[in-house]
């Protein structure tokens, strides 16, 4: 499996929360996620302007 280093993921603690961000060039960062270990859940934040068309 490759990964592409190029976009790199990082993440940042705060609490029982992990927040999981996209490196994007020029600096910036994209939230991906948030992990919540006190309940093990998973929040996926998906932009459904960027990925999905109106039928």
């Amino acid at each position: 499996m490759e990964t592409n280093q190029s976009n790199p993921i990082s993440y940042e603690r705060h609490g029982n929360l992990i927040y999981c961000y996209l490196e994007q060039s020029g600096g910036k960062r994209k939230l991906i996620g948030v992990i919540n270990e006190s309940t093990g859940h998973l929040q996926k934040n998906i932009a459904t302007t960027a990925h999905f068309q109106k039928i």
